[in-house]
């Protein structure tokens, strides 16, 4: 899945580059074409700024939520989707690693976590991936809003909380049809 990602960013990465993220849904849609819900949420998580900017907690950030050293000027939309897609393949393979038992949603809502709070900051959620890991999504979703995190950015851990407490609903319908 990560390569048909690839490929399809690489194919994107000619579209033009006149571009202001608060635009229209067609500049999102340009930015994240064929490459699903997942990642265009990120998209309208991280937003997209072409200039460096100090995030909340003071890093230096460019493009799509991509942290760097210092104000090292503005870039490109071509090379704002590719540090995009390398800090997703790093993501995803950071979440892939450090939690073999997560797929599918869980995996998708750590991934996005991960992107955001980076692969330290997810590991000290440590009640929450326990929950996780047990398929206890109730107490996961609750452990989740009983963070920083979700202080510093509510909409968000609200959002990926409730994805996760979903889990639950569902898991007890499809155990009830069994």
């Amino acid at each position: 899945m990560l390569k048909h990602i690839m490929k399809l960013t690489v194919l994107t990465l000619g579209l033009s580059y006149g571009w202001s993220l608060q635009a229209a849904s067609s500049s999102l849609d340009r930015w994240t074409y064929g490459l699903g819900g997942e990642v265009k949420q990120l998209v309208l998580d991280e937003g997209v700024r072409r200039c460096p900017y100090k995030d909340s907690q003071g890093y230096w950030t460019i493009g799509i939520g991509h942290r760097v050293k210092s104000n090292i000027g503005c870039i490109t939309e071509a090379r704002a989707r590719v540090l995009f897609l390398e800090d997703i393949t790093k993501h995803t393979t950071y979440v892939t690693k450090d939690y073999p038992w997560a797929t599918a949603e869980v995996k998708l809502v750590l991934i996005n976590m991960s992107f955001q709070l980076g692969r330290t900051g997810l590991s000290k959620f440590t009640n929450t991936l326990s929950s996780l890991e047990a398929a206890e999504y109730v107490k996961a979703s609750e452990a989740m809003l009983d963070s920083l995190w979700y202080k510093q950015t509510p909409q968000r851990a609200l959002r990926l909380s409730n994805r996760i407490k979903a889990l639950s609903t569902a898991l007890s319908t499809t155990q009830r049809t069994t």
